[in-house]
C-alpha cells in the first residue's frame, strides 16, 4: 500500500435487522453498519474517499 494513501478506520457492527444486507437487482450487495458517534469523523473521511471509486474493504473482528 502506498504510504501516502489515505485510510479511514473505524469501529462498527452489523445491526440485528433484516435489512442489514440488501441484494440489489444489479447483483450488488449493500451493507449497513452501526458506527459509534466517536468514530463519525472517520466515517465522513470514508465517504469522501469512497465516492464513485472502487474500494478494497478489509474487516477484522476485535475485542474491546
Amino acid at each position: 500500500m502506498d504510504e501516502n494513501q489515505l485510510i479511514a478506520q473505524f469501529y462498527g457492527s452489523i445491526p440485528p435487522i433484516a435489512s442489514a444486507c440488501n441484494l440489489g437487482g444489479d447483483g450488488a450487495a449493500r451493507l449497513k453498519i452501526d458506527v459509534p458517534e466517536s468514530d463519525l469523523p472517520e466515517v465522513l473521511k470514508f465517504m469522501a474517499l469512497g465516492r464513485e471509486q472502487l474500494l478494497r474493504i478489509t474487516v477484522e473482528s476485535v475485542d474491546v
